[in-house]
Parts: C-alpha cells; sequence; structure tokens
C-alpha cells in the first residue's frame, strides 16, 4: 500500500500587525538598551586599549611611563568598579528575594535549593565514578609505560654494549 505525500502548503504563514509591532518595539529596545550601550563600551574600552598600545610605543621620557600607568590604572577602575557593583547587589538581591518569598506558598528559594541538590548529586556521582574508572584505566597505561620502559633501558644497554666493544 503506497502512501501520498502530503500536499504543499498554498499560504505562507504571515505575520499579523501585532505581532510585526512587537517585533518592531522589541528591536528598538535591543538596540536602545542592549546593542548601543555594549557597543559604547566596547568602544570605549578598545579605545583606552589603543591609547596604551600608543602610550608604551615611544617610552621616551617619564612621561610616556606616567600616561600608560594612568592608562592602566583607568582600565583597572573601569573593570573593578561595575564588578564591586555586582558584588554588592547580588546578596542585597538575594536577601531581599528571600523576604519577598516567605508571602509564597511555594518558595522559588526552594526549588533553587532542590536545583542545587540535584545537580550536587550529579556531580557526586560523577566523582564516584571518576574514582572507580581511574584506576582500571590507569594500571594498564601505567603496566604499558613501565613495559616500554625497560624495553627502552634494554636496547640502549645492549647498544652500548655492542658499541664498546
Amino acid at each position: 500500500m503506497d502512501t501520498l505525500p502530503a500536499p504543499a502548503p498554498t499560504e505562507t504563514a504571515a505575520p499579523t500587525a501585532a505581532q510585526l509591532a512587537r517585533e518592531s518595539a522589541l528591536r528598538r529596545f535591543n538596540w536602545l538598551f542592549l546593542y548601543t550601550p555594549l557597543l559604547v563600551l566596547t568602544v570605549g574600552v578598545l579605545a583606552l586599549l589603543v591609547w596604551l598600545l600608543m602610550a608604551t610605543l615611544p617610552m621616551e621620557g617619564s612621561g610616556a611611563r606616567q600616561t600608560v600607568s594612568a592608562v592602566a590604572d583607568l582600565i583597572i577602575i573601569g573593570v573593578s568598579l561595575p564588578l564591586t557593583v555586582a558584588c554588592l547587589l547580588l546578596p542585597g538581591l538575594a536577601l531581599a528575594l528571600a523576604l519577598k518569598d516567605r508571602e509564597r506558598e511555594r518558595s522559588r528559594i526552594a526549588g533553587f535549593q532542590r536545583l542545587l541538590w540535584r545537580v550536587d548529586n550529579v556531580v557526586e556521582t560523577v566523582r564516584t565514578k571518576t574514582a572507580e574508572i581511574t584506576p582500571k584505566i590507569a594500571q594498564p597505561v601505567l603496566a604499558a609505560h613501565g613495559w616500554l620502559a625497560y624495553g627502552r633501558a634494554f636496547i640502549d644497554r645492549v647498544w652500548r654494549i655492542l658499541i664498546s666493544k
């Protein structure tokens, strides 16, 4: 019994006006709040790095060293400030989430904790299997290396005996 192929669709699906409007709004939002700040930040960091490179090339006198030191300090400060802010905000956000989560019947933190327990169980399983399998793999490899070292030493010793006579 032969089956007939499915008929080809006669029309392609076209997005509705609402979908097109949402896509346009999303594209505008992404450019305004995601791509543009990332581009500005990237161009700024690249400009600082180029400035640092240009300041290190001539290296005549102490002025160049001071410029290199200043630009390097700017790069370090520019990187460390956002990291410091993030390190300060994350515990506060976790505390706020914990306080807000107490009102819910089922806690999001409890679900996250269960997820971490599952991850820990997977890691422990991998660790146990690794500790179990590694000696089984290492023993033949070590034995083969031992035999290769023995054969190399034997051939070297025989070669020295034959050459010395």
